[in-house]
C-alpha cells in the first residue's frame, strides 16, 4: 500500500507543478510586540529599524504612547516620561525618528506637545478647540511643524519654526484646515481648506512667499510625491472618495485617476520612492463591492495597471524602500469558524505574478516596512483587542 501513496503522491506533485502552480512560501518567523495593550496606531519605526512607536489603551483604560517590546510577551514601557499625557492625537514621528510631536489636553485647552523619547514632551503651542483632531506635520529638515489651530475667532494654518522658536507662517481662514503636506524640498506646504464653500486644494510658497489656489477638490488626505512637484490627493466627489492627482507648477488638475468606480475611504495613495508610480485602491466601476489595488506610473498617467486579482477586499497598499515591492492587505472574508480573515500579499510591479501571502495571524493589516526593508511591522485584530506584530520578510522574500 505504500508504494502505491508514495506514487501517488508523486503524481500529485508532477501535475502540481506541471500545472504552473506554486505553494506559497512558509511565514517567516513573527512576533507579538505590544504585550496586553490595546494598540490603536502605529507611528512607526525609528531610523535604524531597531524600535517601534505606537499608540495603545492601558489596562487602566489610559491611552498612552509606546515603544515596543523587544521581545514576545514582554511589556512595553511608556515612551515619554512624567507627565504620561493621555489620549494624545495626530502623533508624528520626526524625519529623523528622534521627536515626536502630537497634540494633547491639558488645563482644559488642546495644545501641541514636542519631546523626545524617555524625556518629558515640551508644549510648545496652543492649538485651541477643534472639532476634529489638527492636521501636524513636520517638514523634510525636521526643523519646522506645519499644523491648523484656532485661534478666538478664526482658523489659522501655523507653521512653527522649532529651532528658532518663531513664526515661520500664520495663514488665517474661516474653516479649520483639514489636511496638510510638505514638499521633498521644504519649500512648499500644501493644504486643504473649505475657505469659500467646498474644500480646495492651496499650495504655499515661502521663497518667494506665494499662495495657490486650486479647484474644489478633497477633504480627506494629502499626499506630496518624495521626487517631484505631483501632489495626489484623496478626496470626495458627490460624497464619493475619488483619486486627484496635481502638478504643483500648474493650475489646472491633472486629472482624476478612478472616474468610474470609487476609492477606499480612509486608505491614502503610496507613492513609489521614486515619486514616478502611485498605488491606490479603489473600485473598478460604480456597482462592484470590492476594492483593488491600482498602479499609476507618471508621466503618462496610462494605463491604469490592476495589481490584485483575487479577495473579498484589497487595500492599504504600501512600498518597500526599495521601491522593488509592494504589499497590500487582502480580506478574504469568514472562515468556516466565523471569524474574519485577512493576510498580507507582497508583488513586484515590474515582474506580474503571483503575489507571495504573508498570513501568520487570522486577520492581519497596516503594513510598515522598516526603514532597510527587511521587517515588517503590522496590526493583528484579536479577540481581546489588536496587537502589534513583526515579521522578518528579507529571506521570505528571496525565496522562489
Amino acid at each position: 500500500m505504500w508504494p502505491f501513496l508514495l506514487s501517488s503522491l508523486g503524481l500529485l506533485l508532477a501535475l502540481y507543478g506541471g500545472l504552473g502552480i506554486r505553494a506559497t512560501s512558509p511565514n517567516p518567523p513573527a512576533r507579538l510586540l505590544s504585550g496586553s495593550l490595546d494598540v490603536q496606531q502605529l507611528v512607526g519605526w525609528d531610523p535604524e529599524g531597531r524600535s517601534l512607536v505606537f499608540l495603545a489603551a492601558s489596562a487602566e483604560g489610559r491611552t498612552l504612547l509606546y515603544r515596543a517590546a523587544e521581545e514576545e510577551g514582554a511589556t512595553p514601557e511608556p515612551l515619554l516620561t512624567q507627565p504620561l499625557y493621555e489620549h494624545p492625537q495626530q502623533v508624528v514621528l520626526s524625519p529623523d525618528g528622534q521627536r515626536l510631536a502630537f497634540t494633547a489636553e491639558e488645563e482644559g485647552q488642546n495644545w501641541l506637545f514636542v519631546g523626545r523619547p524617555g524625556e518629558p514632551a515640551e508644549r510648545v503651542a496652543l492649538v485651541g478647540e477643534l472639532k476634529a483632531p489638527a492636521p501636524l506635520a513636520w517638514s523634510p529638515e525636521g526643523s519646522r511643524l506645519a499644523f491648523g489651530r484656532r485661534a478666538e475667532q478664526d482658523y489659522s494654518l501655523y507653521v512653527l519654526s522649532l529651532e528658532g522658536g518663531g513664526t515661520a507662517l500664520d495663514l488665517h481662514f474661516q474653516a479649520p484646515c483639514q489636511a496638510v503636506a510638505w514638499s521633498p524640498d521644504g519649500q512648499k506646504l500644501a493644504f486643504i481648506n473649505p475657505q469659500n464653500g467646498p474644500p480646495c486644494l492651496y499650495v504655499f510658497s515661502f521663497t518667494p512667499p506665494r499662495l495657490r489656489l486650486y479647484q474644489p477638490v478633497a477633504d480627506l488626505r494629502l499626499v506630496w510625491s518624495p521626487t517631484s512637484w505631483h501632489v495626489a490627493a484623496l478626496g470626495r466627489r458627490f460624497n464619493r472618495p475619488k483619486i486627484y492627482l496635481f502638478d504643483t507648477r500648474a493650475v489646472p488638475l491633472i486629472r482624476r485617476l478612478n472616474p468610474q468606480g470609487q476609492a477606499a475611504e480612509d486608505d491614502p495613495p503610496a507613492w513609489a520612492p521614486d515619486g514616478l508610480r502611485l498605488a491606490f485602491a479603489a473600485r473598478s466601476h460604480p456597482r462592484a463591492r470590492t476594492h483593488q489595488v491600482y498602479l499609476v506610473a507618471l508621466p503618462e498617467l496610462e494605463p491604469l495597471y490592476r495589481l490584485s486579482r483575487s479577495g473579498r477586499d484589497n487595500h492599504s497598499p504600501a512600498w518597500s524602500p526599495d521601491g522593488q515591492w509592494l504589499v497590500y492587505v487582502s480580506e478574504r472574508g469568514r472562515d468556516v469558524s466565523g471569524r474574519e480573515r485577512a493576510d498580507l500579499r507582497f508583488v513586484r510591479p515590474d515582474r506580474p505574478g503571483r503575489p507571495k501571502i504573508l498570513a501568520p495571524y487570522p486577520f492581519v493589516t497596516a503594513p510598515h516596512w522598516s526603514p532597510d526593508g527587511t521587517q515588517l511591522a503590522f496590526l493583528v485584530s484579536q479577540e481581546k483587542g489588536t496587537a502589534l506584530g513583526v515579521a522578518e520578510v528579507q529571506d521570505f522574500l528571496a525565496s522562489p
